[in-house]
């Protein structure tokens, strides 16, 4: 290696090794500090760092100059704030000449070194293994691509489920929701049936009691020495009497027989309504599960008996046509 290049090698390693920290001297400027020539000489060094010293020995020796005159007029601007001194005079504006200068030699430092910067990045680049790298950086971005198509794919599968369950925890919840009025008013009708089982059974103890207090009366001697007048009266009054009573026991006894009858049927439709969908969901096909439906809906929605009227229809009897609670079968067509 030439006496050119070894200069330009001292003088880029001299240049690298600089911390440009040591301009700031703020123990012996104080105020007057060169902090902010710190940034400008850091940007100036990085041009130098991107120059590895392994190619300084195939610069040309007028590049290798070029290396070394601009390293060594960076390095002078250095040594100049290094040395500078307050007791001279014109402190700010010989501080800011240094620093302004300082931040302009990027510029020129910049036009000589490119060439050289250029060449070592020619020099030290492996092309095949940068292609190299590139593909496997490629493959990389494909299988990783690849692993989160899969991973979206799976977690959409397992949104699209939960959502289901939702929805059918939703269905659910309806289905519930409307079966509870049908409980309330079974547990009404419950209720009513209780309060007239009472009432019967106090009507026909009266009815009892009043039988029985007038055969005991029956032997006192006003009611033997009686008139015929007198007789008829009293036997009106028995008759009347009985019949009231006879007839509140019978209507007591029958409203709450039409009591039970509503809680069974709504209790009925309740059970229809909490069963449905588990029926429906058991259901092998489509008209399976319709048949299934319109059962449900005769057994919920068609009118029953009341249970105050008798030999009123029972059930949901013909009051949906025959054919809406048979499967849907395919019309066969013309050509077959």
């Amino acid at each position: 290696m030439s006496e050119e290049h070894d200069q330009a090698l001292k003088s880029l390693l001299r240049i690298k090794g600089f911390d440009p920290n040591e301009l700031v001297q703020n123990k012996k400027l104080g105020e007057n500090d060169f902090k902010n020539a710190v940034e400008p000489a850091k940007r100036v060094i990085s041009l130098y760092q991107r120059i590895p010293d392994s190619i300084v020995s195939d610069l040309s020796k007028g590049s290798a100059r070029a290396l070394k005159r601009s390293a060594d007029v960076t390095f002078s601007r250095f040594e100049e704030i290094l040395q500078f001194d307050l007791e001279e005079g014109a402190v700010k504006s010989r501080r800011d000449s240094l620093i302004a200068a300082l931040e302009a030699g990027y510029d020129s430092a910049f036009d000589e070194l490119l060439p050289i910067i250029s060449f070592s990045i020619a020099d030290t680049s492996d092309f095949p293994q940068l292609e190299a790298r590139g593909r496997a950086a490629i493959q990389a971005i494909s299988d990783e691509t690849k692993e989160i198509r899969e991973e979206i794919s799976t977690t959409l599968n397992s949104a699209n489920e939960l959502l289901d369950e939702v929805r059918n925890v939703a269905a659910e919840e309806g289905v519930l929701k409307q079966a509870k009025f049908f409980k309330e008013e079974a547990d009404n009708h419950v209720i009513s049936a209780n309060k007239w089982l009472v009432a019967a059974v106090v009507s026909v103890l009266i009815l009892l009691v009043y039988t029985v207090a007038m055969l005991l009366l029956a032997q006192k001697p006003f009611f033997q020495n009686a008139t015929t007048y007198g007789f008829l009266q009293i036997a009106i009054s028995k008759v009347l009497v009985f019949s009231v009573l006879t007839y509140a026991a019978i209507a007591c006894v029958k409203n709450y027989r039409s009591h039970r009858h509503n809680a069974v049927v709504n209790k009925h439709r309740q059970n229809a309504l909490m069963t449905y969908r588990t029926l429906s969901e058991a259901g092998a096909s489509p008209e399976a599960r319709d048949t299934i439906l319109n059962h449900a809906a005769a057994a919920i929605y068609s009118p029953v008996d009341s249970g105050y009227v008798s030999n009123e229809e029972r059930g949901y009897g013909t009051s949906l046509p025959a054919i809406s609670l048979t499967p849907r079968a395919s019309v066969p067509s013309l050509g077959e």
